[in-house]
């Protein structure tokens, strides 16, 4: 995970005064007295570790079905049981309260994040009357809660199942810093309080021990906000402009200088396009080119089923919307490399697809598609032999024509990828 992550926060709808209304219908609803004149409200900001990453499921299920065979008024039933497994690798996020003491707080977001407006965590964007709480866990911590959230739902997937697998892959991680009113009251018991949300109005959860969140203010230190600036999308060498794709690699087309926009990108990284042995290319797309170990090699020609030697990971540069589509492009690519014939470029043409793909979250998918393949091949997963892929050797641009429904690489015909996973539904090509 990133030692360094983006911060945003989400708008309130509920205005303050619109607070006790919200709270008095949920009052009404329980049967309970509306809330008395002097309604105490505090605004709060709590925040949540967003994780985002892959999830890696097999599950073996035995099914049953009873066959029936007439024999002239007699009948004879036997019952046959068949065995499935199914691997799978999807997208998997998952959102975590960040206070050490929360029990009041609503322990995830759920489904809402796809869905909620966010902006940056800058001082123009918060709200002056919201108390701003600070993380008090660490993100090594909220992937921890995230796997062991995935393992209940492992187990409770592996009841009337025989046999069932859960393993989560973290890729990437943001800070939501959510909205809340605290409403406190008095009722015939003493001091009540109630989270209300501040987006939907709606009453999370009440309490009378204020301890955690008073802990929570307590600990909650001056935040150093970001800013927000607009700088030149121009070459630091000769000040050209440089393409307006959303590239982590580009390089001006006046001097050749290259510009990265992921730190652990060298921009000396050797760039090798292949060579177009059947027809012509509609596209190049880039991969990255990740050096293994002799004893990498020997495991991953194991697992991936390779007839021959393996010499390096490959793993697609750009986007795949689908991740079984990421998987199988993966294992192709790298069985294809070897065969493939390079030669060295110093431009990058209209044609060539953008490098989008982060390293962190390629390493993060070599490792989770490495397990996957294993898993299928075996029923088992050794975490141990887990490969990450080693040094950065290269970026490589492969050709692919477009066939029907898919891409295939101009130089063998071996690696094929769905279009529609990696163009979209529109089938747009750079260039």
């Amino acid at each position: 995970m990133p030692q360094t992550v983006p911060a945003y926060v989400a708008r309130e709808r509920v205005t303050h005064l619109e607070v006790r209304p919200h709270l008095d219908r949920y009052l009404k609803q329980n049967n309970r007295p509306l809330s008395d004149f002097d309604l105490g409200i505090e605004s709060v900001y709590i925040p949540y570790w967003q994780v985002e990453g892959l999830l890696l499921k097999l599950r073996q299920q035995t099914d049953k079905r009873v066959q029936v065979e007439q024999y002239g008024y007699a009948q004879e039933e036997t019952v046959i049981e068949q065995q499935h497994s199914r691997v799978n690798l999807a997208p998997h996020s998952n959102s975590v309260c960040s206070l050490s003491q929360a029990e009041y707080a609503p322990a995830s977001l759920g489904m809402r994040t796809g869905n909620l407006t966010l902006r940056p965590l800058v001082e123009e964007n918060i709200n002056n009357d919201f108390k701003l709480l600070t993380p008090q866990i660490s993100t090594e911590a909220a992937v921890e809660r995230v796997e062991k959230q995935v393992q209940n739902l492992n187990r409770i997937a592996g009841i009337g199942n025989r046999r069932s697998v859960s393993k989560f892959f973290g890729s990437g991680m943001e800070l939501i810093q959510m909205p809340y009113f605290i409403c406190t009251s008095r009722d015939d018991n003493g001091s009540i309080s109630y989270l209300l949300d501040a987006i939907t109005g709606r009453v999370e959860t009440e309490f009378r021990d204020r301890a955690w969140l008073d802990s929570a203010v307590a600990a909650a230190s001056d935040v150093q906000y970001g800013s927000l600036s607009l700088s030149l999308h121009r070459c630091g060498n000769c000040g050209e402009d440089l393409p307006d794709s959303p590239a982590l690699l580009v390089i001006c087309k006046n001097c050749g200088a290259r510009t990265t926009l992921d730190g652990a990108i060298d921009p000396n990284i050797t760039l090798r396009a292949a060579r177009i042995e059947q027809g012509s290319a509609d596209t190049f797309l880039p991969f990255w080119v990740f050096e293994l170990s002799d004893a990498e090699r020997a495991r991953l020609k194991h697992v991936f089923g390779a007839l021959q030697n393996v010499s390096d990971a490959v793993v697609p540069a750009f986007e795949i919307s689908n991740s079984e589509a990421m998987h199988r492009a993966i294992v192709r690519a790298t069985l294809s490399y070897s065969n493939f014939t390079f030669s060295e470029i110093d431009a990058l043409e209209s044609s060539y697809m953008p490098v989008v793909e982060r390293i962190a979250a390629s390493r993060s998918q070599l490792r989770a598609s490495y397990l996957r393949a294993q898993l299928e091949r075996t029923n088992h997963l050794v975490e141990s032999d887990a490969l990450n892929g080693g040094q950065l050797r290269a970026v490589v641009y492969i050709p692919f024509r477009i066939e029907n429904y898919f891409l295939v690489d101009c130089q063998m015909g071996a690696v094929t990828i769905e279009k529609v996973a990696v163009l979209g539904r529109t089938g747009s090509l750079p260039g």
